[in-house]
């Protein structure tokens, strides 16, 4: 058999042709593979060091809030917010407990937030700096719940932690608050680094001097925002925005090596090969389409421009010489059997004096015979696709409208009645009629239709 006769042999001519091409696709596609497969680690790199950062400075900031507790949570603090004491400051406010605690401020207020006293590490006029920013009031800041946040001052960045004070138990109303201050300096950014295991800084965003108080109470989150490849490095840059919408002054940097980390020897050749068949699969597609799909659905087309026609004067076209030539002509075939047995089904229905007529789900009749189309003097091509309630109509109560029948009927219920109908053609006369009628069920067993049998018996005047 020729090639041009047989789908079979030119279905197996494109699998080989597939077969061919996806070699030759892969063995070119290896090395861009690897090539992007390096990319895509950077950029996973990039992101995975992102979160491991923003946990090991929230990492800070938690045990910073232990040492706030530890001042707020104490009836030392407490009382002394009462009733101002000098053992209170000379047991927890000396320089001394900070460089123990390697902290760079302690500072407490009242309910109010009037500052009641404080000390630092800094010079007195640093300090007096660094308290005129934390007690700055912001409007996006709940000044009566925990805050915890960054002060920029100059070229200095301090991370702090806010708590009400209340006695040790926390059952006391709040009097006031504590501050507690550490300055996030190079031991702070050697420690991340070290826990990193990649250089940890941070870099101003702006030129000009910064006095700013940032405060974290509704949350903060990191955003990569640029990527500097180097030969042997990257640098990438990470955005700090806070929860109410401002943008830090500072931003994360993390300079990493770059190296691709190994991957096993089969997924370098199983993903390429995987994108091969990919593409090579919509190729088979195509090809399928116009040699195989495309002509069945021609010979689809032709059929359904056959219904309901003499299969003489719409035969399927036969001008191909494979299967598909040889499936129009059995087509062409059966249809005219079809055809013939439905000619002489519609001979017998036209013949029985009694009026039969279907409907589709939507009411619109699909077919009348004979003695439905006398008695409603119409064409029975006429009176398909006109709505049954109008043309018969019922003179007896509501109960027995035409468009309840039909609702009955589309819900698979058989209908046997007896009533008074009138046709659209003879409005004036009324016959009695035992009506019959049936659901038309599909092969899923839902109905798409319904026939009623009338039997007419006399004419009422």
């Amino acid at each position: 058999m020729k090639l041009a006769q047989s789908i079979e042999k030119r279905l197996i001519g494109m699998v080989l042709l597939s077969i061919g091409l996806m070699f030759v696709l892969v063995s070119a596609s290896s090395w861009l593979f690897i090539e992007s497969e390096k990319q895509h680690w950077e950029q996973r790199q990039i992101s995975r060091l992102e979160v491991i950062a923003e946990k090991l400075v929230a990492n800070q900031f938690d045990a910073l809030r232990q040492l706030a507790v530890s001042y707020a949570l104490a009836d030392d603090t407490y009382l002394y917010v009462e009733n101002a004491n000098l053992d209170f400051v000379l047991r927890k406010m000396q320089k001394a407990s900070l460089s123990y605690t390697q902290l760079s401020a302690v500072l407490v207020t009242d309910r109010q937030g009037y500052y009641l006293h404080g000390t630092s590490l800094l010079s007195k006029g640093e300090q007096n700096l660094l308290f005129e920013l934390l007690l700055q009031p912001h409007p996006a800041i709940d000044s009566q719940r925990p805050d915890s946040g960054a002060i920029y001052l100059d070229q200095m960045v301090f991370i702090y932690v806010r708590m009400p004070i209340s006695n040790s138990t926390g059952e006391a109303a709040h009097n006031g608050h504590a501050y507690v201050v550490r300055a996030f300096d190079e031991r702070m950014l050697n420690q991340l680094s070290d826990d990193l295991g990649h250089q940890f800084r941070i870099q101003y965003n702006t030129e000009s001097a910064i006095r700013l108080k940032a405060s974290f109470q509704k949350g903060w989150r990191t955003e990569p925002i640029a990527a500097k490849y180097f030969e042997h490095e990257i640098e990438a840059h990470y955005a700090i925005h806070l929860g109410h919408g401002e943008r830090t002054p500072h931003d994360f940097v993390i300079n990493f090596e770059r190296e691709l980390q190994s991957l096993a020897t089969p997924l370098l050749w199983v993903v390429p090969q995987l994108l091969g068949i990919t593409v090579l699969s919509l190729v088979l597609v195509r090809i399928v389409r116009r040699q195989f799909t495309q002509p069945l659905t021609e010979i689809s087309q032709q059929l359904q421009l056959s219904q309901s026609s003499d299969p003489e004067e719409r035969p399927l076209k036969e001008d191909r010489q494979d299967e598909l030539g040889l499936l129009a002509k059995n087509i062409n075939r059966l249809y005219r059997q079809a055809y013939s047995q439905n000619q002489f089904s519609s001979l017998l229905l036209s013949s029985i004096g009694e009026v039969i007529i279907t409907v589709q789900s939507n009411g619109l009749v699909s077919f009348a015979n004979q003695a439905a189309a006398n008695w409603l003097k119409m064409d029975p091509k006429t009176l398909c696709n006109k709505h049954l309630a109008l043309l018969v109509t019922c003179v007896d109560h509501a109960e027995h409208s035409v468009e309840k029948w039909l609702h009955r009927v589309l819900q698979q219920q058989e209908l046997n009645v007896y009533a008074q109908l009138r046709s659209c053609s003879q409005p004036l006369q009324t016959r009695y009629a035992q009506v019959f009628a049936h659901p038309l069920l599909t092969a899923k067993g839902d109905s798409e239709g319904a026939v009623f049998i009338l039997r007419l018996e006399k004419r009422m005047d």
